[in-house]
C-alpha cells in the first residue's frame, strides 16, 4: 500500500471516528432531552391531577355553600310568607301581631290570622328588608323563574304567559298572551273568528279594504280579528249615542 493510500485510510478512519463520537454525543443529547420531556409529562400529569382534585373540592364546597344558602333563603321566605294568601309579599308594609306573626298589607285585618290576637298596625322593617333581598318566583301561570324583586316588573311585561284580558269587549276572560289567538279561534263566544273559523289576512291587500257587518241595535258587537304582515289587529264596534 502506497503512502498516499495509507494517509487516505487514516484520514477516513479519523473522520469516521469523529463522526461516531459526534453521533454518540448527539444520541446522548437526544436521550437527555427525551428524559426531560418524559419528566415534564409526568409533572404535567401530576399538576393536572392536582388541579382536578382542587376543582372537585372547589365544586363540592361551592355546592355545599349554595345548598346552605338556598336552605337559608327558603327559611326566610317561609318566615315572611303571608298565612292568608300563602304568598311571599313583593312590597311592604308587612304587619305583625304582638306574638310576632306576620301578614301582608293586602290580607291585614283586625285580628291576626294565626293566633287571633288583635292587630294594632305594628309593622316589621325586617320582613321588608328580607323580601327586598330574596329572589321571588314569577306568579304567572306556566313560569317558575326566580327573579330579584327589581326585575319582576320588566319580566312580566315581556313574558309570553302573562295574563291579558280578551280583546273582545263583551268577553271578560283573562288569557295567556301567547294563547290569545287560540282563545279567539276556539273559545271566545264573542269572536267572529270563532264563528267564521278563520282570520282575515290583509297582508296581500292593496288600497282600501271594506267589510260589511249586519248592524243591529245592541250596545257592542263581537270582536273581529285581522292579520297583516305577521301582526294581529282587533276591531271592536260599539254603538254610541
Amino acid at each position: 500500500m502506497s503512502v498516499e493510500n495509507q494517509a487516505n485510510n487514516n484520514k477516513s478512519e479519523d473522520v469516521l471516528e469523529t463522526f461516531m463520537v459526534e453521533k454518540k454525543e448527539e444520541d446522548n443529547e437526544l436521550k437527555s432531552l427525551y428524559r426531560e420531556l418524559e419528566d415534564l409529562k409526568v409533572k404535567q400529569d401530576i399538576l393536572k391531577e392536582d388541579s382536578n382534585i382542587r376543582q372537585e373540592k372547589s365544586r363540592v364546597k361551592y355546592e355545599m355553600l349554595e345548598k346552605k344558602h338556598n336552605s337559608l333563603v327558603d327559611k326566610l321566605k317561609e318566615r315572611i310568607e303571608c298565612p292568608v294568601c300563602l304568598e311571599v309579599p313583593e312590597a311592604g308594609p308587612v304587619f305583625t301581631c304582638s306574638n310576632g306573626h306576620l301578614v301582608c298589607f293586602k290580607c291585614k285585618n283586625d285580628s291576626c290570622p294565626t293566633c287571633r290576637a288583635k292587630m294594632y298596625g305594628e309593622k316589621t322593617l325586617l320582613a321588608v328588608t328580607v323580601l327586598e333581598n330574596v329572589e321571588h318566583k314569577c306568579r304567572i301561570q306556566g313560569c317558575d323563574q326566580l327573579l330579584p324583586l327589581g326585575g319582576i316588573g320588566a319580566h312580566r311585561k315581556v313574558f309570553t304567559y302573562r295574563l291579558i284580558r280578551c280583546p273582545a269587549t263583551l268577553c271578560e276572560d283573562k288569557v295567556a298572551f301567547c294563547s290569545i289567538i287560540e282563545h279567539l279561534m276556539t273559545s271566545c263566544s264573542q269572536s267572529f273568528a270563532k264563528e267564521d273559523k278563520w282570520i282575515t289576512d290583509l297582508t296581500s291587500e292593496t288600497g282600501f279594504f271594506t267589510i260589511n257587518y249586519n248592524v243591529v241595535e245592541i250596545e257592542a258587537y263581537k270582536v273581529d280579528t285581522f292579520l297583516w304582515n305577521g301582526k294581529y289587529f282587533f276591531l271592536n264596534i260599539r254603538r254610541s249615542g
